[in-house]
């Protein structure tokens, strides 16, 4: 059985193992489960704080985190779903070849960078419920006037896209290995897409 641990020290060596091996979804699973159990607690702590910042909405303040902390934990699996899709979708234009089932599986173990990263952006977080005290939770400007601002939140997005692009090196590899393509055609599969979504998140932070 391929050592957990490297994937996160030496992805090529530990997927080109695992692929000697019949696919299983159990450790991917729990991987992507820790990531949705602390977007949840998150998503419950920042809706609850939202919505008692919200006069007219404070009462129902609890209801409504209950319903953050679902949403952002279903959010999580959903996500894992869309970017194996479309990590199997683009490879497929490359010639890749391949079981979706196990595409699932490589992308799952991308996903450990962002347990370290959910855990730092519990902190931006707390920065920002502390903002929120001082402006119109309604005045969207002035929100992201202070997500813009605040260097804790800077710092915390910074630290995120890191993370990110350490999962996105996890997610070469596995993806080379899962769908039997070249290094060069992995990193355009799984490079394209995340250098979008790491723009989007810059432009979205202002941290340039």
């Amino acid at each position: 059985m391929a050592d957990i641990f490297g994937v996160l020290t030496n992805p090529n060596a530990f997927f080109s193992e695992k692929m000697q091996e019949s696919i299983d979804l159990k450790i991917p699973s729990l991987i992507v489960f820790i990531v949705a159990l602390i977007s949840g607690v998150s998503g419950y702590i920042m809706t609850n704080a939202v919505f008692i910042n919200i006069p007219e909405a404070a009462s129902f303040a609890s209801v409504a985190a209950i319903g953050g902390a679902i949403g952002a934990f279903v959010t999580v699996f959903i996500m894992w779903l869309i970017y194996t899709a479309i990590f199997h979708g683009i490879s497929a234009l490359l010639g890749g070849k391949g079981s979706f089932k196990r595409s699932l599986e490589v992308v799952g173990y991308g996903y450990i960078p962002t347990i370290f990263s959910s855990i730092v952006g519990i902190v931006g977080m707390q920065s920002l419920i502390g903002n929120l005290q001082n402006i119109n939770i309604e005045d969207s400007a002035a929100y992201a006037e202070i997500v813009a601002a605040d260097p804790v939140l800077q710092a915390v997005s910074v630290v995120g896209m890191i993370f990110m692009l350490w999962s996105a090196n996890i997610w070469i590899f596995g993806i080379k290995h899962a769908r039997s393509l070249s290094t060069k055609n992995a990193v355009i599969t799984v490079g394209a897409p995340v250098a979008l979504y790491l723009i989007y998140s810059v432009l979205q932070v202002g941290v340039i």
